[in-house]
């Protein structure tokens, strides 16, 4: 006799529980990971053109206000208001390893405050990525058709708007966020890397049958992924919830980018991470 499925009413107690201490954007690691892998937050510090504080002593850096604008897109955010409201998420920089998130009128002030000359900084470290990403892939990955396009129509077209087609769809930047036409480039620019940090991480890091996917499907089914952090004797623990299917994957990936640390005090900042099945 064939089963019959309908939608059901579940009697489930409901409790609510300070967030401080949880993120919904876990995933964010892997794109973290493979950033550090480039060594892309290092080359932006030592940017000094991307860098328009006249006091290099207090302030935002230029890689953690970079890195803010890039975990805002890779998490489905779509706007300075997003980025901004990041600021909330606690639980999530100190996962990333953010001392603090800026507000949006600091990201705001930070895009008013580049140049041309920062902006093709920009373009040269997109470049420089796509390359690296493209002699690490599988050339089966990035040869075929579509995958080495999605690529280069960044890489070739620079910062004109009418060259972001799969960035615009995939990543909904169709509102500039500044009046400043400049300030505007450096935001699609961040975009466009952003797009290729995710694209990067499909063709590096996933498996055969999740090359398929987009970027709004890797963000929606890989990085979206719950996270809590607690002490104990003096550590920090991130506990990763996860599909079970997805277990395995995520176990061999914290292995070889967030490997144990040695028996002994840790530094007070640091979070260790550990994956659960959910």
């Amino acid at each position: 006799m064939a089963a019959i499925f309908t939608k059901k009413t579940r009697p489930i107690d409901k409790v609510l529980e300070d967030a401080r201490s949880a993120t919904a954007h876990g995933g964010q690691l892997v794109v973290d990971a493979l950033a550090r892998e480039f060594g892309l937050w290092e080359k932006i510090r030592r940017c000094a053109l991307l860098d328009p504080r006249k006091d290099k002593s207090r302030g935002f850096s230029p890689e953690a206000i970079v890195a803010q604008i890039v975990f805002s897109f890779c998490s489905g955010g779509v706007s300075l208001s997003d980025a901004g409201r990041l600021g909330g998420d606690k639980a999530l920089g100190e996962l990333l390893g953010m001392d603090r998130w800026a507000e949006e009128t600091t990201i705001g002030e930070w895009l008013r405050g580049q140049n041309e000359a920062g902006l093709r900084e920009i373009w040269s470290l997109i470049r420089e990525f796509v390359g690296w990403v493209l002699v690490k892939a599988k050339a089966e990955r990035v040869r075929r058709d579509g995958e080495l396009e999605v690529f280069d129509a960044h890489r070739l077209k620079g910062a004109k708007e009418q060259g972001f087609h799969q960035l615009l769809g995939d990543m909904d930047l169709h509102h500039p966020p500044c009046l400043s036409s400049l300030a505007n480039e450096v935001y699609y620019a961040i975009g466009a890397l952003s797009f290729n940090l995710l694209m990067g991480v499909k063709v590096l890091y996933l498996a055969d049958d999740q090359q398929g996917w987009t970027v709004r499907s890797l963000i929606r089914f890989w990085l979206t992924v719950p996270v809590k952090i607690s002490s104990h004797a003096h550590r920090r623990k991130a506990r990763i919830f996860v599909p079970k299917a997805a277990l395995r994957w995520w176990r061999l990936f914290l292995q070889e980018h967030y490997p144990k640390r040695k028996p002994g005090r840790p530094p007070r900042d640091s979070v260790g991470p550990e994956v659960v099945a959910d």
